[in-house]
């Protein structure tokens, strides 16, 4: 059912009308994301390192709880399962948080950004949040947070964006690692949000 809202704006420039979305979403592609990552030296290596669970009695890593271990592929296979095949398996973090771009001032205007961001937990939780291992899906453009109801549909673009890689897996033409290409899938594990 339509909703009703307004989704472009008339702008004139040039004696030419043109339409131009209200609200503009970008995002970036998660492919060429993760193929940069891929192509740092000892990247690759540490991915794999977190594709094995730990069995300890201590937890200092999410891997080392059993909720990672329970998550079962499109396969009915365990997701995680060390390095048992040699497709690469990414578990992710997906988080939405919410900032004013003029600052927390008080008594200066209320406005309001929002960024969706990815962590890759398969990285020792040193490198997690380095801002060149994070991956900025988008800016959810101000000026105010948006209703749950519409923080929706920018959610369902992360989904449809993030689904094929785990259905069908991506293949990677060439790795550090392995230069005859890869295999790799990914997973969003957990959601760090900060909603309206």
């Amino acid at each position: 059912k339509p909703c009703g809202q307004l989704l472009v704006k008339c702008m004139k420039e040039g004696g030419q009308t043109a339409h131009v979305p209200m609200r503009l979403y970008v995002m970036q592609d998660f492919n060429s994301f993760l193929a940069s990552l891929l192509s740092h030296p000892g990247m690759e290596e540490a991915m794999d390192r977190g594709m094995m669970l730990h069995d300890n009695l201590q937890i200092w890593d999410i891997k080392d709880g059993t909720a990672m271990g329970e998550i079962l592929g499109p396969d009915g296979k365990p997701f995680m399962d060390g390095l048992k095949r040699t497709d690469l398996r990414l578990a992710w973090s997906l988080s939405v948080d919410w900032c004013n771009p003029y600052g927390n001032k008080i008594s200066g205007k209320r406005k309001s950004v929002g960024s969706v961001t990815m962590g890759l937990l398969n990285l020792p939780p040193s490198l997690w949040y380095k801002a060149e291992n994070m991956y900025l899906v988008g800016i959810i453009p101000g000026p105010r947070e948006p209703s749950l109801d519409e923080i929706n549909h920018f959610l369902q673009l992360v989904v449809d964006f993030f689904l094929p890689s785990w259905k069908d897996r991506t293949w990677f033409t060439k790795t550090t690692k392995h230069t005859a290409g890869r295999l790799s899938q990914s997973v969003i594990v957990v959601a760090v949000n900060d909603l309206p």
